[in-house]
């Protein structure tokens, strides 16, 4: 039988550096796979992942925010974070992190690293009743489905706070979230092919989420939507609704009643 090589995923917006760290990965037996944000990495699933490495410095959902997450899915995948930064400012955010490395990084070091961790993994998977793959990272519900990609929920809205606790949220309903800060980061990406729904806040700098309703309509993409605002503006949500919306919500949202229309949706 041939002896399991560890996947190790990489998030990093450079293609240099993941180029080379996907070289270093693979000399040293490694299976490498990179990923340009962390919404391809969310989009792709962490199903069968051992090892994650990811900047701090990223468009659209930085390191932080992508070790939460993760933190949240699979408490149990080690999470390494490398910086170009000389300092970590934010000290309380570090934490959690099973090591930094500050560009340009010591090879050897991370190599070494690496290999520590997945010797620990290996010997606390020894000492468990084997389990099925599916239980590292799909939720509940797609675990009773017998299914291993989880649903994806694909968030658009200018407020981290509410990016983040609508992750929190629907992680919690067994979807897996995948945020974006504007329309235009959301059309820059390459997730509109992946099937999902969408839940977009209506007033936001640059393109609005209306706006964001006819660019899809336009181009055959008609992705189910759920709409966020701050405003109770009766004529938006007439017009949303008859472009096709799935619901029209006004902000703060109670958790059972948005839980309960993601899963309709």
């Amino acid at each position: 039988m041939s002896k399991h090589k560890p996947i190790v995923a990489v998030v990093d917006d450079d293609p240099r550096l993941l180029e080379s760290m996907e070289e270093l990965l693979e000399s040293a037996g490694y299976v490498a796979r990179s990923f340009s944000s962390a919404q391809q990495l969310l989009i792709c699933g962490l199903t069968g992942l051992d090892v994650l490495i990811t900047d701090i410095g990223m468009p659209g959902m930085d390191g932080f925010e992508l070790r939460d997450l993760v933190n949240r899915a699979r408490p149990e995948l080690p999470v390494f974070l490398i910086t170009g930064r000389h300092e970590i400012v934010d000290q309380d955010r570090a934490k959690g992190m099973s090591g930094f490395f500050r560009k340009p990084f010591d090879a050897h070091a991370l190599l070494a690293a690496i290999g520590e961790t997945c010797a620990t993994m290996t010997r606390r998977t020894d000492m468990r009743v084997d389990q099925p793959l599916l239980w590292r990272s799909a939720p509940l519900s797609q675990q009773r489905k017998g299914e291993a990609d989880p649903v994806l929920v694909f968030i658009v809205d200018d407020d981290t706070s509410v990016r983040e606790a609508l992750s929190e949220l629907i992680l919690s309903a067994g979807f897996q979230p995948v945020s974006f800060a504007s329309t235009r980061e959301l059309l820059d990406s390459d997730v509109l092919d992946s099937p999902g729904c969408l839940i977009v806040d209506v007033r936001m700098p640059g393109a609005s989420g209306l706006d964001l309703q006819r660019h899809l309509a336009q181009n055959g993409n008609p992705k189910p939507l759920i709409f966020l605002t701050e405003h109770g503006d009766i004529p938006m949500t007439v017009q949303a609704m008859k472009a096709g919306a799935v619901d029209f919500l006004t902000k703060p949202v109670r958790d059972q009643t948005f839980a309960l229309i993601v899963v309709r949706t």
